[in-house]
């Protein structure tokens, strides 16, 4: 009886590494879907213009997404076909990563001098995590 007893405490303790193992890849395949999940949702914005931007060469294209975003300006050449923006937030200046529908706004300007804007809107479009493309003729001039 007592070997009995004490041939199964044995197998019952060798049987712990695989169990341990098993509960350990479990765990590794759970925690990676659930990271995937979270890096899809933190994926930056971009939104990239295309068309032709040659009546805005020597200029800086600017572009807002809604009221609290903001994207490094970017020169305009007379060769120019496409814009891309990394949307950023303007609280933490940290990439933009909140999908819906938004006001897109897009400028561009001479020098530093504000007065000189020449403005295009897109009063609601829906853009999403990831890349996002829109034709420059799609904006509506101010």
């Amino acid at each position: 009886m007592k070997n009995t007893i004490k041939h199964k405490a044995m197998r019952g303790i060798a049987a712990m590494p695989r169990i341990a193992g098993i509960i350990a890849i479990a765990a590794i395949l759970v925690f990676s879907m659930t990271g995937y999940a979270m890096a899809d949702d933190d994926t930056a914005i971009t939104v990239t213009v295309t068309g032709d931007f040659s009546a805005y060469a020597g200029r800086k294209a600017y572009m807002a997404v809604g009221d609290d975003t903001y994207a490094m300006p970017l020169n305009v050449s007379a060769s120019t076909t496409s814009l891309p923006f990394t949307v950023l937030r303007l609280d933490n200046d940290r990439a933009f990563t909140v999908s819906g529908s938004y006001m897109v706004i897009l400028w561009f300007r001479q020098g530093d001098d504000k007065s000189t804007d020449i403005d295009f809107v897109i009063m609601s479009k829906q853009i999403s995590n990831g890349d996002n493309k829109i034709e420059f003729s799609s904006f509506t001039e101010l």
